[in-house]
């Protein structure tokens, strides 16, 4: 923990641009980041974090993204390679990928999704213009990208009601005023969203949406730490924080009553905190304290079914597996007391050990 305004801790890490975050109040939360070249994985939750590990085949220097596909009882994790490639890997594959994109296709980082049952994932083309593709479990959907829509750095995505919204911004030698858009049908089309928050940033602003409440973390041209709650994106204030975001920016994700923030922090090399990966944890605003975050679809998640002796029930494939196989014993092992499998540990525990 540090003097920080809000609760902090450090996970041990050291990135030279900013970590991903995803997760949630029921199963934790889960952070990747670049680390010389690999793309490393932490889980927990306050100040309760696994040591780090590397996703195999990971490599990367651009920021990673990450999602929960909670319906597939998996996370999936992407990057751009050092060719320019886009590629996705899931953790129930562990080391093995599937490229989004051909080589010389992206200029940094890859942002990514979860909703309705797809991954959405995104990406500014080398000539600036927004590339977006979507994953099942079937395969790849179509790649579109939209010529029409330059952009000034890589973006940042969200899901709402619907509706994918593409936050962009400018970069550590460019700053910029944020722009949202939007697409309603996965990246087909993208509007510009009018009179949005117009902030000076030097990297996408990371954004979550939750019962009409959109919240935002950024890092502005000092490289501080800024934080949007509003119901309304066309008239909102910012907070800031004398907190240095080294690598340009910050990634949040929303649990009950708090809003989940990681950065990597720009400090002097003396100080040794300096591009170390951390999570803190600040207040939300009164409207999304009074919502409860959990879902039914949470409910469902430790349906069993009664396997033959030596075996346990995988609800990832849906099959009985020897309960002293690896997954058999990660699905032991990640199954809380409410006998429902935390897919987050479950991830973490397949890309150790399987």
């Amino acid at each position: 923990m540090t003097n920080d305004p809000f609760p902090d801790f450090g996970l041990g890490g050291s990135s030279l641009v900013a970590p991903a975050i995803a997760g949630d109040d029921i199963y934790g939360l889960a952070v990747v980041w670049a680390q010389q070249g690999s793309v490393m994985l932490s889980v927990g939750t306050g100040s309760d974090w696994s040591s780090a590990i590397p996703i195999p085949g990971a490599q990367t220097f651009y920021s990673p993204g990450i999602a929960m596909a909670y319906d597939w009882f998996d996370i999936a994790i992407v990057w751009t390679d050092t060719t320019g490639q886009v590629n996705l890997q899931l953790a129930t594959s562990p080391g093995s990928s599937v490229p989004l994109s051909g080589p010389d296709a992206a200029a940094g980082a890859p942002a990514i999704v979860y909703a309705e049952g797809t991954l959405f994932v995104a990406w500014m083309s080398q000539t600036g213009s927004l590339v977006i593709t979507s994953y099942t479990p079937n395969g790849q959907g179509p790649t579109v990208p939209d010529f029409e829509v330059e952009i000034s750095s890589p973006p940042g995505l969200c899901w709402y009601e619907g509706q994918l919204y593409i936050g962009v911004g400018g970069t550590m030698d460019q700053p910029a005023a944020m722009s949202i858009f939007t697409s309603p049908d996965g990246g087909a089309s993208v509007y510009p969203y009018e009179g949005g928050p117009n902030y000076v940033t030097t990297a996408a602003p990371s954004m979550v949406v939750q019962d009409g409440v959109y919240c935002l973390a950024y890092s502005d041209e000092s490289f501080s730490l800024n934080i949007i709650q509003t119901d309304d994106l066309t008239n909102c204030t910012n907070q800031s924080f004398p907190i240095g975001c080294h690598g340009g920016g910050a990634s949040v994700a929303l649990s009950m009553g708090q809003l989940d923030v990681a950065w990597t922090y720009g400090l002097p090399p003396e100080d040794p905190r300096s591009h170390e990966v951390f999570v803190g944890y600040i207040p939300v605003t009164p409207a999304l304290q009074r919502t409860p975050l959990a879902r039914e679809r949470f409910a469902q998640v430790g349906a069993q079914v009664k396997c033959p002796g030596g075996s346990v029930w995988d609800p990832q494939s849906q099959t009985c597996v020897s309960s002293m196989s690896c997954v058999g014993q990660c699905v032991i092992n990640c199954m809380g007391a409410n006998g429902l499998l935390n897919p987050i540990t479950f991830a973490y525990c397949l890309w150790k050990n399987c």
